[in-house]
């Protein structure tokens, strides 16, 4: 098996070269090169030598191999720049966590009455501390509630790796179906489950001790109703090794009001979450 892979990369190669030395035999200034990588792939350091090529040249490859045809001044600056990405990645260890905080309070204010207006008439404001006594009742209340919850994960992976962790739990919930047919309609109740999950995606990439990376974090978390609360976010960020970066989050803020003749109730919520990333490089 291992015999007839490398015979038909070498088939493939020397189809490359066949079809490309034309070119090379018509212009004169340009060089044709098959360059073999030590620790990247072709497809990992084509998009970084594509830039330095002109409409001329043409760059081809497959796993560790690159047919360059080229000028020999852009073939100089394409090994340079090789000799300084095809070295031995270095291991990063990526954490990101994700913040939730939760501040809600509530104010409310109600007046009963029960008060005597002579006769058998008499004025009667039901609500909360009505008594059977006459006389005007009151009651204050201001409540508060605040919360948060924090998950922090981390992974190891070499640099221009792709690496990701999910972990969570699975939790059965019901569905409800309907089909409306011509005569009559059927509901279907199933059972099933949901992952209720919290991770992130990560491809990070260095230079010197600063790092650019495309992350992509996500969390959930089951709600009352049955309902799953989700937080996504995808960016390209960069910064230095060894800092936490704030690469995002979200605030919301609901505010509930109720009034009428003898009731006063206010009720606001306010949400913060916030994604923090960080890499580090092991030694």
């Amino acid at each position: 098996m291992l015999l007839t892979m490398e015979m038909t990369m070498h088939k493939f190669f020397m189809l490359l070269l066949l079809g490309l030395m034309p070119i090379a035999v018509a212009a004169e200034s340009t060089v044709l090169e098959v360059m073999t990588l030590k620790y990247r792939t072709a497809e990992q350091v084509m998009p970084v030598i594509q830039p330095l090529l002109d409409s001329d040249s043409t760059l081809t490859g497959m796993q560790n191999h690159l047919i360059i045809s080229t000028t020999p001044a852009h073939l100089a600056e394409i090994k340079k720049l090789i000799g300084q990405i095809d070295r031995m990645p270095r291991r990063l260890l990526i954490t990101v966590k994700q913040d939730s905080q939760l501040d809600q309070t509530r104010q409310a204010a109600a007046v009963s009455a029960n008060i005597p207006l002579g006769g058998n008439a008499r004025l009667v404001l039901p609500g909360e501390g009505t008594a059977a006594t006459p006389g005007v009742h009151a009651s204050l209340s201001d409540k508060r509630f605040a919360g948060g919850q924090d998950a922090m994960q981390y992974i190891q992976v070499l640099e221009g790796n792709k690496a990701s962790i999910q972990i969570g739990v699975s939790v059965p919930v019901s569905q409800r179906l309907v089909h409306v047919m011509p005569n009559n309609t059927v509901i279907t109740d199933t059972a099933g489950y949901q992952d209720i999950m919290t991770g992130f995606e990560v491809t990070p990439q260095l230079s010197g001790d600063f790092f650019s990376l495309e992350v992509s974090p996500q969390s959930s978390a089951l709600q009352q109703a049955d309902t799953i609360a989700v937080q996504r976010l995808t960016t390209t960020v960069s910064g230095r090794l060894g800092e936490w970066l704030d690469i995002g989050g979200a605030i919301h803020n609901q505010q509930n009001r109720h009034s009428d003749i003898n009731r006063y109730d206010r009720q606001q919520s306010l949400e913060q979450r916030s994604v923090w990333i960080k890499v580090e490089e092991l030694h």
